[in-house]
């Protein structure tokens, strides 16, 4: 009966742990400048381009304020910081949730497990094992592109 329970419970954590696709978890925080958007909401959202690039309205997205939004079911963090726009993936690469940027203390944070990323998305603490994915963004013209890597 022992060896039974213990099995299970092994897996159940092994499918937990290895399972395919982000997990994508979200959880309040405190001091946070981030909205979420998508298509499915009236925020904003990005729009694809027939070169394969994403395109967000410059004026959605204020010096000082990031957004989360959705590149073909992919979580992207636009900021709009002291280095100009940038985009990272918004991805914790530890488990998956979903990072913030904190103006405050000027780095990304995960509420999940307390990973935390430098603004140019390089782990500074925590589990996670790897650097946030940057997107080469061009910022003109009142248009933010943001280009898949």
């Amino acid at each position: 009966m022992g060896v039974a329970g213990a099995m299970a419970a092994g897996w159940s954590v092994l499918r937990f742990l290895f399972a395919s696709g982000p997990k994508a978890h979200s959880m309040p925080g405190g001091a946070f400048s981030s909205t979420v958007g998508s298509a499915e909401t009236s925020g904003p959202s990005l729009a694809k381009n027939p070169d394969g690039s994403w395109s967000l309205d410059a004026d959605a997205l204020p010096m000082g304020q990031s957004l989360v939004l959705s590149m073909s079911g992919v979580p992207v963090l636009i900021l709009h910081g002291n280095k100009g726009v940038r985009a990272f993936s918004a991805t914790c690469t530890h488990l998956g949730c979903l990072v913030r940027f904190s103006m405050e203390d000027n780095q990304f944070q995960c509420p999940c497990h307390g990973g935390k990323y430098d603004e140019n998305g390089r782990v500074v603490a925590g589990p996670p094992p790897m650097d946030l994915k940057e997107y080469r963004v061009d910022a003109d013209d009142g248009d933010i592109r943001i280009f898949p890597v």
